[in-house]
């Protein structure tokens, strides 16, 4: 266990190439703790998957936003770095699927006023950071906490970049495909604002449809046409094609709704 660290860690809960998260207890607050892994899958890759870490921290340590996770502590001079955040159980990723009796996770729809009500919250938060000039480059169901009063909020900044950082080692392939933007799987280097655009239409695409996102894609004829327009926009394969950031893609749909 690190030094530095206020409190005990408790339950692992959570655990990827770079860093694994536990529970934990901070001032009488359940949180969850992000840390360094312990064992890196490839040795060599170590100096840059701490870089990573610290580079988060630093990020997540300048936003300010409801829709954004907080940082609460951290240590970035730890042997494994590491912050705490709040801790929320619940997961976009929970609303959004079901499973089934083999226990394989199945896609499901979102009732449309909640949907909208999801994707207005992650394209605000979206906003936020791109006004920041930063990128998140990981926005799917997965790393969007639903609270228990149901609001979203943005996380896991761990593959998340600032105007001007390096980019590092850039592992071809990046990203989940069906809600990643195609550029961002083929070079994640190429990734920009416009690729979170896409990310998050793509979660209100598998909302509204049940189906993940692929090149050419329509959204239902049962939603409003101007949203259909919108979101068909932010889907779009060519990324000059799409909102250049999400405050304008959040602009169009205020206005989209605001007009059916």
């Amino acid at each position: 266990m690190p030094g530095g660290l206020p409190f005990a860690l408790g339950e692992k809960i959570g655990a990827g190439s770079m860093a694994e998260v536990f529970a934990a207890e901070l001032d009488g607050r359940p949180v969850a703790v992000k840390i360094l892994a312990v064992q890196i899958p490839e040795p060599g890759l170590a100096p840059v998957l701490r870089s990573r870490l610290v580079r988060e921290i630093a990020i997540l340590s300048r936003l300010d936003h409801p829709r954004i996770i907080p940082i609460l502590a951290s240590d970035c001079e730890d042997p494994r770095p590491w912050y705490a955040m709040p801790l929320i159980p619940g997961a976009l990723r929970d609303v959004m699927t079901v499973r089934l009796d083999s226990g394989t996770p199945h896609l499901r729809s979102v009732a449309a006023p909640r949907a909208q009500r999801i994707l207005a919250q992650v394209v605000d938060a979206l906003a936020a950071i791109h006004a920041q000039g930063v990128i998140h480059r990981d926005v799917r169901p997965a790393n969007i906490r639903v609270t228990p009063s149901g609001d979203n909020v943005l996380c896991d900044f761990g593959l998340a970049i600032g105007a001007g950082d390096e980019r590092g080692i850039e592992r071809k392939g990046l990203g989940v495909p069906g809600f990643s933007a195609p550029e961002l799987l083929a070079d994640p280097a190429s990734a920009t604002a416009r690729s979170d655009v896409y990310s998050a239409a793509a979660i209100a695409y598998a909302m509204h449809t049940a189906r993940l996102a692929e090149p050419g894609c329509k959204l239902p004829a049962t939603l409003p046409s101007k949203l259909r327009e919108v979101l068909e926009r932010a889907l779009c394969v060519d990324p000059a094609g799409r909102w250049a950031d999400a405050g304008r893609f959040g602009a169009a749909l205020t206005a989209a709704r605001a007009g059916n």
